[in-house]
This record gives C-alpha cells, sequence and structure tokens, in this order.
C-alpha cells in the first residue's frame, strides 16, 4: 500500500510553495472549492489563521487587544461584502455570557445547574477518572433544557431513576419525546410506563422485533439560545451504561457543530413521524397489551401460534411502494391481473393482504380466495390477513382436515382444490379477490384448471421464479407484466435477505475464443475448457481457503456449466478431502433431499448443480456460493445468488465466490454489478475503480487485481457510444426480422432512449445524412438529440397523450388547456421564444418533420408504459395542466401557468418564483445542491420528513419581516398558495438537466428563524414512498 496523506486544507501562499517542491516528486491531488459549501470551508479557514494571529497575546493585558482586533476584522468584512448588519456582531465588552435565569436564582445554585462540559465545544466521554458521570451531566442538562428528546434502543428502569426526578421537574412546563424499541425484551415497561404517565411527554415504540434496525443511543437537549446539545454514543438507558460502564460516548454541540445536530433532529423528526414507531399511551389497554405482549415474545424468542390483534398493522415502507405500483398498474393500465416477484421470506403475503384491505373496504362483501401450496404456507398467510383485518375470525383453511363453513373467505391448497374437481363446484365469479401464491411449486395441470375456471375481479400472483412453472411460463396469466420486482437492495436493507461479501476471483481461464450464439457461451465449449482443468481446479480450492472462514462450517452451492461439470467438481472436492455431492434435472426427489440432509448435518460441505430451477435446492442455511459458469443473464445471476440469501439465524453473511476469466468480447459484465449494487447517480466504472461505495448495507464487493482490469476493460468497452449505437444498428437490420423502429431497437438492446440521446438520434442513426426539412421549425434546433432527450424525460399522462393524440390527427388548438399543453410541448424541444402562433408551430412540426414526429411518438409510446405515479391533476385552475408527481422543468410550469407563451419567455434563475396572477409561490427544490457526492450540511435545508410534511428553508436574505417572508408565514390569512417541486440531483446520470417533480399544493404548518426561515409544510396529498425516500436524504426509509 502506497504512503498516503490527506489533507482538506486552503492554499495559501506557504502551502503553494511547499507544493512547488514536491511536485516533482510526489502526486499532488486538489478538487475545486465547491460553491455551495465554500463558505463554511472559508470562514473555518478565517478561524484557523485569527487563532494563529492571536496565539501569541494570552496575557491577561492582551484581553482588549484580541478584541480590538477581532473588531477591525468584522469592521473590514463588512465593508467589503457591503452589509452594514455585519456591525451587530462587534464585541462590547470583555465577558462571556453564560445564562439567563429567574432573577431570585443565586450565582451558586446556577453553577450547580451548569453542565461541567461546555454547552459550545463537542466533547468525548469514556468513563475516564476526571470526568463527570455521564447520567450526572445528563442530570445537569435536563435542567437548561427547554425541550428533550431521547432516542434509544432499550430503556432499564436502573437507568431511568438516576434522571427520573429531573424529567418530573423538567416535564411540568416542558416537552419530553422519547423513541424507543421492544428489541430483545431489553426495555422494562415499568420504565416506559413511567415516562409516558409523565405530563407533556409523548412515547414512541418501534414493535419490529424481527428486523429493528434502531440501535441508536442519543440524548438530545434543545435550547432556543442556539447552544443545544445531543450525546451520541454506546450508552443505553440503563444504570450499567450510565454510571459503571466504560461507555463511549460524544457529546456534540450545536454551536460548534451545527451540521450534526441538525442530522440529528432530522433524524428524530423523521423517526418521530413514519409509521414504524408508534405511539404508546399507559391510559389505553391495547397499547399496554401490545408493549408487554412485544417484550414477552422477544424476551422469550417464541412464535405465538395464536397472535393477538391489539393494534394496526401497517405497512413497512418497501410493502407501500409495491402497493402504490399495483395501483398504479390497475388505474393507469387497466391491468388486474397483477404478478409480484420477491424471493421466500420478503413480506409478499402481507402485502397481498394489505391489498386486500383496501379492496374489502371499498367492497365489504367481497369473497376471497387464497391458494397455496403447503398447510404451513397457508396457516401463516391465514395468520397474516387476520392480523392486518383486525379479525381474528376472518377465513376458514381448506387443507388436510380443515373444511370450510361459508366459503367467502377461503385458504385453500391447489391439491385440494383439484381433488375431486372441488373447484368446479363453484361459479366462475364466485371470488372476487384471488391470491396465487407460490404456485410454481404446484404441478402445471392443476394450476392451469384452477386459473382458467374463476374469473374474479383481481388476480394477485406472488412468486420468487416468475421465468418457470414445470416449464411454463406464467407471466401470459398476468398480462405479461410484472407489477413490482422487489430490488437486492432494498430487500438487504429492509434485513429481509441476508448481506453477501462478494470475491471476484482471477481465474486464467480464456474464454475469449469460446463460440458465442444468441447471447450465450457454448455450454458443450465450456464444459470442455473446465473439465480436466487442474489449474483452475487449484485456483477455486485456493480462493476457498482465503476467503471462506472455515470448511468445517461451510455450506456451499457450486452453479456448474453441465452435468458433467457438476460431477467433476465433486469429484475434485472429495479428492481434496472437501465431502461433495452434485444434483441435476435427473435427480430424484428422494436422492434431492437425502443429498439437503447432508449438507445440513455437515456430511458434506458443497453441492455442486446444473439447473436454476431445480427446487430440490432451496436451503436458507446455505452460506456459501460459487459461480463456477459465466452468467449471461441478470435475471439468472441474481435468482442463483438468491439461493444463498435466505436469512438464517447461524447465517451473518454470504459468501460469494466468483471466478472471472478472461470473457468473449461480447460478454456483458455490467448487468452483473449493476445488478449488485442497484442504480446509482455515478457511472459503474467509477463505481469499480472507488471499490464499489453504494452497496447494500453490511454487503461488500473485492476484486482480486486481474479479475478487476478485465472487468474494467469489458465494462468499458460494453458502454454505449456512437461506434457502438452504430454496431447494434447494424447487427439489428443484419439479424432481426423486426420492422426498424425505435421502440423495437431499444427492446431488443435492452436500452433506454436516453442511453441513445447522450450520442445521436435514432433517426440520425438510421440515415447518418438526415437533416431537418428546412421547413420544418424543428429545423432550427442547434441540437436534436438534446431536443429528443427532453422529450424523453416527459411522464405527465396527459401532456405524452396530448402530443400522441395530436401528431396522430391534428387539431385545432381552441382550448386554453390545449394550448398550454402545446407551448409546454414546445418548450420541451426550445428554449426560446418564436415568432409565429403556437397552431403554426404545431402543424409545421407535423407537416414537414415526419422521421422526427415518428421517433417522437416512439418516445411518447415508450414513457406511457414507463409511468410510475397516478395521473391526478392539481387543484389549481382548470386551466392548468400540472399533474400530480409528474416530471415538469421549470419551463413546462411557466408555460403551464400561462407565465409564459411561445412568443414570451420570462428569466428565471432562482429556485422560487412568486405568480402574482394565481396568488401562488412555486418552489423548485434540488435536494443535492452540492456538486460533491456527499456534503452534509446542503442536505439539511429541504427535506421531507414523512409523506405529507415537508420541511423548506427560504433564500438566506428572506427575513421573516420582509413582504416575502410575510407572505409565506401568513399564507392561511392572505389566501397565498405554495406548490413544491423536488429533485434530487440538478443533472441526471447522463448529463441532461434534471426535472423536477411535483409533489403538490401544501399549506403553512410552523416555522423557525429569520434570514432564512425554516418553514414546515403539509402536502394536500401524502406522496408515494417512491418519492419520500428520494425527499429525504438524511435517514434511509425502508
Amino acid at each position: 500500500m502506497s504512503n498516503i496523506q490527506l489533507y482538506e486544507s486552503i492554499i495559501n501562499k506557504t502551502l503553494e510553495e511547499t507544493l512547488k517542491k514536491l511536485q516533482a516528486l510526489k502526486g499532488v491531488h486538489k478538487d475545486k472549492l465547491d460553491p455551495v459549501s465554500s463558505g463554511a470551508i472559508l470562514a473555518a479557514y478565517i478561524q484557523t489563521v485569527l487563532e494563529s494571529g492571536l496565539r501569541h497575546y494570552k496575557k491577561p493585558e492582551d484581553l482588549s487587544f484580541q478584541i480590538d482586533v477581532v473588531n477591525q476584522v468584522i469592521e473590514h468584512l463588512g465593508g467589503i461584502l457591503k452589509d452594514k448588519e455585519l456591525s451587530q456582531f462587534q464585541i462590547v465588552e470583555n465577558n462571556l455570557l453564560r445564562g439567563i435565569t429567574e432573577k431570585l436564582l443565586s450565582k451558586d445554585r446556577f453553577k450547580e445547574l451548569m453542565p461541567v462540559s461546555s454547552v459550545a465545544r463537542s466533547s468525548l466521554f469514556t468513563g475516564g477518572d476526571r470526568e463527570p458521570p455521564v447520567y450526572m451531566e445528563l442530570k445537569r442538562e435536563i435542567a437548561s433544557a427547554d425541550r428533550i428528546d431521547l432516542l434509544v434502543s432499550f430503556i432499564k428502569h436502573s437507568g431511568l431513576r438516576l434522571i427520573y426526578d429531573d424529567l418530573v421537574e423538567h416535564t411540568k412546563t416542558k416537552n419530553l419525546r422519547v423513541i424507543t424499541t421492544s428489541y430483545m425484551g431489553a426495555t422494562d415497561f415499568k420504565a416506559v410506563q413511567l415516562l409516558a404517565r409523565l405530563p407533556n411527554t409523548e412515547v414512541r415504540i418501534s414493535y419490529d422485533t424481527n428486523r429493528t434496525r434502531l440501535h441508536a443511543k442519543a440524548y438530545y437537549f434543545h435550547r432556543e439560545s442556539g447552544f443545544s446539545t445531543a450525546y451520541i454514543g454506546s450508552s443505553n438507558l440503563s444504570k450499567a451504561a450510565l454510571s459503571e460502564g466504560t461507555e463511549w460516548n460524544l457529546k456534540v454541540s450545536e454551536y460548534s457543530s451545527i451540521e450534526l445536530i441538525q442530522k440529528y433532529r432530522i433524524t428524530f423528526e423523521t423517526y418521530w413521524n413514519i409509521g414504524e414507531f408508534q405511539s404508546f399511551d399507559p391510559k389505553k389497554l391495547e397499547d399496554v397489551k401490545r408493549l408487554k405482549v412485544a417484550l414477552e415474545e422477544e424476551s422469550n424468542k417464541q412464535d405465538s401460534d395464536s397472535p393477538q390483534y391489539y393494534f394496526d398493522i401497517i405497512p413497512y415502507a418497501y410493502q407501500q411502494t409495491i402497493l402504490d405500483r399495483l395501483q398504479i398498474e390497475r388505474e393507469v393500465y387497466g391491468s388486474y391481473r397483477n404478478l409480484i416477484v420477491a424471493a421466500t421470506g420478503t413480506g409478499k403475503t402481507v402485502v397481498a393482504a394489505f391489498d386486500f384491505k383496501q379492496f374489502y373496504q371499498e367492497k365489504p362483501g367481497a369473497k376471497v380466495l387464497f391458494l397455496a401450496h403447503r398447510e404451513e404456507i397457508l396457516k401463516q398467510s391465514l395468520s397474516a390477513f387476520r392480523g392486518v383485518l383486525r379479525d381474528a375470525n376472518f377465513g376458514e383453511l381448506w387443507v388436510g382436515g380443515y373444511q370450510p363453513q361459508d366459503y367467502q373467505h377461503v385458504f385453500a391448497s391447489i391439491q385440494t382444490l383439484n381433488t375431486n374437481g372441488h373447484y368446479l363446484k363453484f361459479e366462475q365469479n364466485h371470488f372476487d379477490y384471488i391470491v396465487l401464491d407460490e404456485s410454481h411449486h404446484g404441478t402445471a395441470g392443476s394450476y392451469r384448471k384452477v386459473l382458467e375456471h374463476f374469473k374474479p375481479q383481481i388476480l394477485l400472483g406472488l412468486t420468487a421464479t416468475p421465468e418457470r412453472m414445470d416449464g411454463v411460463d406464467i407471466l401470459a396469466d398476468f398480462n405479461n407484466r410484472i407489477a413490482y420486482e422487489i430490488r437486492l437492495r432494498e430487500a438487504i436493507d429492509r434485513n429481509l435477505l441476508c448481506p453477501f461479501h462478494y470475491f471476484g476471483v482471477s481465474d486464467e481461464t480464456d474464454l475469449s475464443q469460446i463460440k458465442w450464439q444468441s447471447g450465450h457461451y457454448d455450454i458443450a465449449e465450456l464444459g470442455i475448457k473446465y473439465i480436466g482443468n487442474e489449474q483452475r481446479n487449484s485456483g477455486i480450492l485456493k480462493a476457498i481457503d482465503q476467503y471462506v472462514i472455515s470448511t468445517a462450517t461451510m455450506k456451499a452451492l457450486g452453479f456448474c456449466v453441465t452435468k458433467d461439470h457438476a460431477r467433476y467438481m465433486s469429484q475434485v472436492f472429495n479428492a481434496r478431502g472437501i465431502p461433495a455431492m452434485s444434483l441435476d434435472a435427473d435427480s430424484s426427489k428422494e436422492e434431492r433431499q437425502t443429498v439437503q440432509g447432508r449438507l445440513l448435518k455437515g456430511e458434506i460441505k458443497v453441492i455442486f448443480v446444473v439447473d436454476l430451477y431445480n427446487e430440490g435446492v432451496d436451503i436458507p442455511e446455505i452460506n456459501v456460493v460459487l459461480f463456477l459458469r459465466p452468467t449471461e443473464s441478470a435475471t439468472v445471476f441474481i435468482q442463483q445468488l438468491g439461493r444463498g440469501l435466505r436469512l438464517h439465524r447461524d447465517k451473518e453473511v454470504l459468501t460469494v465466490l466468483d471466478f472471472i476469466g478472461q470473457a468473449h468480447r461480447q460478454y456483458d459484465y455490467r448487468m452483473k454489478f449493476q445488478s449488485l449494487i442497484g442504480r446509482t447517480h455515478g457511472s459503474l466504472v467509477a463505481e469499480i475503480i472507488e471499490g464499489f461505495t453504494t452497496l447494500p448495507n453490511n454487503c461488500h464487493i473485492q476484486l482480486e487485481r486481474l479479475a478487476k482490469e478485465r472487468i474494467l476493460k469489458n465494462v468499458e468497452s460494453a458502454y454505449i457510444n456512437r461506434r457502438k449505437l452504430q454496431q447494434l444498428m447494424t447487427d439489428f437490420r443484419v439479424n432481426s426480422v423486426l420492422e426498424c423502429t425505435f421502440l423495437n431497437f431499444l427492446k431488443r438492446n435492452d436500452l433506454e432512449p436516453l442511453e441513445v440521446y447522450r450520442f445521436t438520434t435514432f433517426t440520425e442513426l438510421v440515415n447518418q445524412a438526415y437533416v431537418v426539412d428546412l421547413r420544418s421549425p424543428l429545423a432550427s434546433i442547434k441540437s436534436l438529440k438534446g431536443a429528443l432527450a427532453r422529450v424523453a424525460k416527459i411522464n405527465a399522462v396527459e401532456l405524452l397523450q396530448f402530443i400522441q393524440n395530436y401528431f396522430k390527427v391534428p387539431f385545432e388548438l381552441v382550448r386554453e388547456r390545449d394550448i398550454r399543453l402545446a407551448t409546454q410541448f414546445y418548450y420541451t424541444v426550445f428554449n426560446t421564444a418564436w415568432h409565429g402562433t403556437i397552431q403554426e408551430f404545431m402543424l409545421g412540426v407535423h407537416e414537414f418533420s415526419h422521421e422526427m414526429i415518428e421517433e417522437i411518438q416512439d418516445v411518447v409510446s415508450y414513457n406511457l408504459e414507463q409511468i410510475d405515479h397516478l395521473p391526478k391533476p392539481v387543484a389549481i385552475e382548470t386551466d392548468i395542466p400540472l399533474e400530480l408527481h409528474a416530471s415538469y422543468s421549470t419551463l413546462h410550469v411557466f408555460a403551464a401557468v400561462g407565465e409564459n407563451s411561445i412568443n414570451s419567455v420570462k428569466a428565471f434563475r432562482e429556485g422560487v418564483k412568486y405568480f402574482s396572477s394565481h396568488n401562488m409561490d412555486a418552489f423548485f427544490v434540488t435536494l443535492n445542491k452540492s456538486e460533491k457526492h456527499y456534503k452534509e450540511s446542503t442536505r439539511y435545508e429541504d427535506y421531507a420528513i414523512n409523506e405529507e410534511l415537508f420541511h423548506w428553508q427560504s433564500q438566506s436574505r428572506t427575513s421573516d419581516i420582509s413582504p416575502t417572508g410575510q407572505r409565506y408565514i401568513t399564507m392561511r390569512e392572505n389566501g397565498s398558495r405554495v406548490l413544491l417541486f423536488v429533485r434530487e440531483e440538478r443533472s441526471d446520470a447522463y448529463g441532461n438537466t434534471e426535472v423536477y417533480r411535483l409533489i403538490g399544493l401544501a399549506k403553512y404548518v410552523s416555522h423557525q428563524g429569520s434570514a432564512p426561515i425554516s418553514i414546515t409544510y403539509k402536502l394536500d396529498e401524502k406522496m408515494p414512498m417512491e418519492i419520500l425516500k428520494t425527499s429525504n436524504q438524511i435517514v434511509k426509509i425502508v
């Protein structure tokens, strides 16, 4: 490892001279100052300079000189900045203000109540002899706090009683909020009850005992004086942690570490306002029962066969995302046969219960049929439905010895329904809602009979493997659509799947000359390369020794290329003293069960398999996966990986060994790594070079040097550019029987329009000599690819349908709404005004731009298939075509409200605009204001608190007494409106200016501060979960 010295230093004259001397010998790395964050950096630098200059003046008589120097600096700074208000910061005496109290409080008593540690500087408590005990400092902090927020994973009575009297005194007049959990049953019920009974106190608890993610310990003491403090560290609210143990706690001051305090506040407010943390009221019997049951179950680690329904179950964020998507599938696409794809254990059944609950509320007499293949699954599913519906009597089992009485809400096995043709006894429309759970486990015949007989209003399929069910593709039963597929990242982040440690191992095997056909290696040739390859075998065994903690505890699954290869690898491992066996499609059910049993007992350490869909291999205990062959499909790769991602109490992490040989030039490593890391704002090349910085929680990817070089070379060569697109077009013309349209080209090559528009347009790709007809208004476009890239970013259904309909059959633009829609289209392709009428523009485009219109129509059709929101108009005025949760540029918005016409475009550079004719402010929020990928302070200005509360910060010079500030905070009285738009970044992954999501009209709730003003707004309509997750960049909402 080379010697790396890290800095974040302003380059001054002294440092510049040093760097000049070093540049010939050393690598010198610099970054441009980011104007968004440079103010704080330069201010910190000035502090360093001042401290350096004043360090020689430490005598008592030097104090007045130090103050005079600082005052001169302030005066000079005010002159340079032309800011007279800076003069108010002039120092007028040589005392520090330490507090303002009641007149009768003595100085001695005040000193007793003051924390020993500073409230202006940060401190680290490590349990040292010379430090005050943490609990004593907490008592003093409580005495001077205006509000207290506690965030602890558990609360013990022994710890609470150390500070309880102080909290009693505090809560007589001030607020206390507590967030805790029932995790491990460690919390004492009595402690929670004592806290919750205090006046001005509210306690919220997470009962997510299976997947609790809150292990934080933090104590926040808010002070209106600006000297708030927080203790963040390892101490829960227990006597051992606060007074006896060697716990470490960092005390953070708002005065010196505002960013850390802001992050605490935002994180706490988000937790406080999301559904996972639920209010505990000691006066409510159901709350008391719920907490007692949760603590007892967690303490005993036992699952009750008779669950109690004391509370409302609410969906997790990822489950709500699926429910939102189901609604879009039905209301936007008219598809009521919906398939959800997610690994076993990811909560699909609970999603089905929530979805049915909504349907049941709308249609109280609805009949439901839940189909599965095992009695155990049916019992668990019935329990889930009863819990979500809060009805212990809901539903009846029809499996084994269970027989329904009224057949209204039936949980039945496929086998039972097929026995003696039971399903034929029901009318086709008897059941309104049918759930098909993991039906690929049943036989294709039984599955087919039931599906073809019943005609429900909604058919909901739940599966982990949609591609095959005994050789039958089940997608056709769901309108060839997957409603939602849970992503690997969110499943791991939610602790629904096990984290992975992936090691890309260098493999000397050269696959570059192996025959490549229809996107795949030739299987037979691969087998020949691998079987008998002793060098490769040695490399595989060496990697296992290096990366697997112990072969004694290893339970591995190895994916091979052929049956012979699987048998060969089994022989190789057995010969090296690692017991192994192989399975394939020819293996009997009995043989599979025997082999699995031997693996679980530890008699063998590896099972080598060929067929991905070999259902005999589904073992949660698997802790190592070996990829002994290249996988050409992202779907196959993830499903193979998924065999080891099942959660198990004895498995902390899945170890993945992937052997990276010299690949064929057409092999694409992108799909594999994109599947592992998910979508990122940066490039995959940057991820590989930087060591994969955006992985799911607790995951790790490590590439050996040669493997990394091969992957980088492959990924860089596979990147889309103009030349690559031309190659794909040549291939399309030679090998495809499809019509040469943009849609077909995109589908064949698995591309998005924006990937193409980074380099060219489809029309220019087809005909490199293409020139727009000079009679067309589009002839004056400077960059056709840029204009069409902006069309590709439209996702407002009304605007897309308007473009689609108009260019099919042009119509006269008479309605004001149509004129504004047409103007929105105009400002999609242009950003300057035009000389003619909007009617002339639209007709001119239609008449003289046939190739471009065909391409635009293909883009519109593509976008209409990607809609991710419910198209609902925002209730502003009839003629304003703005759609809730759709995406718009500022030019689109100005056209929609009538501020811009085709002949007039208003200049706009700021993030706020007041439309006086509508008495409405529009806020255009960029969440990540810094060009840096990770900049703390800029994320604390504008953010979603939950799905309906949004924190927004005004411009820095807007005070609460200015006309603008008054309009913001008195909107109830003055009748003004606020329209909020949000985007994550300034530009997208392809370098295009990013559009804004319209999250809707909002009403004033509260505000703090002045110049800038921080305002909390409540949205008229809740934002979908996917938008919430991007609109709050501080807390990971899963």
